[in-house]
């Protein structure tokens, strides 16, 4: 019987043994076949089909309002935002959000607030419903 102490001697020796004979095992490659008949193969067509341009706001006579309503819980209940056509909604500072309302001028509410600054991409968003 081998003793307790050989036998922790031996641990390392044979850990050394396996890690050399995994790392020695090369590894295989994968082969990669070339297409057998290039001639079968048809260059897809590319579709030049023009995007159909959607205008939900067409149907106004005059131009959209932009306003920017803020979204705090402190400034709640919000008021003439269900009268809006569209709603963004973009954070301003760390988790502070505003929401941009555009109107139509045919059916604006009596009353919209509250009302905050804007601020630049706002006005990107807002030039998008001039016509």
């Amino acid at each position: 019987m081998i003793s307790i102490k050989t036998q922790f001697k031996l641990i390392p020796f044979f850990l050394i043994i396996a890690f050399i004979l995994t790392s020695c095992v090369k590894l295989a490659t994968p082969v990669h076949s070339p297409l057998e008949n290039n001639q079968d193969y048809v260059e897809p067509e590319a579709k030049n089909q023009e995007m159909e341009v959607v205008k939900p706001l067409i149907k106004y006579k005059k131009l959209p309002i932009a306003i920017i309503i803020d979204n705090l819980s402190s400034s709640w209940p919000l008021f003439g935002l269900n009268k809006a056509l569209v709603v963004y909604e973009a954070p301003v500072e760390a988790d502070i959000t505003r929401l941009l309302a555009i109107f139509s001028q045919d059916s604006l509410p009596q009353k919209i607030g509250p009302v905050r600054s804007a601020r630049p991409y706002f006005a990107d968003w807002a030039a998008e419903y001039k016509g």
